[in-house]
């Protein structure tokens, strides 16, 4: 299995974190408290008002948190659920927060450009 998402900002953020001397369970606290404040910011806003800078922040957290547990590299499993982070899923195959937060902005978007091609109006590209 080839190891996918090592050279991420959510892997760098970690190690970073780990170098200053930060132990295993403060990242957790740590990067669990900014994906739930950010999980929250995103919730309160209009889907098609949530910026795609924002979603890359949260699943750049998911990352991290995802790498954070990883004990041993060797471990095909723990790697696996890394890879699965990356795709944008959790460990059960269920989507992370940044891909509900990306998939809602798209079908928002989408389907604000369809209703307005339906009643006429042109739309701008952006």
């Amino acid at each position: 299995m080839a190891i996918r998402g090592l050279n991420h900002p959510g892997v760098e953020m970690v190690e970073h974190l780990r170098d200053n001397g930060t132990p295993y369970e403060a990242i957790k606290v740590l990067l669990n408290r900014h994906h739930k404040t950010l999980h929250k910011k995103l919730s309160s806003l209009h889907p098609e008002d949530r910026t795609p800078g924002h979603i890359f922040e949260l699943h750049t957290l998911e990352i991290a948190i995802a790498y954070n547990d990883i004990r041993d590299l060797g471990s095909a499993p723990q790697l696996k659920k890394l890879d699965l982070a990356h795709q944008g899923c959790s460990a059960k195959g269920e989507p992370l927060a940044s891909t509900f937060h990306k998939r809602a902005r798209q079908m928002a978007l989408t389907s604000r450009e369809c209703g307005l091609v339906a009643t006429g109006v042109k739309t701008k590209f952006l």
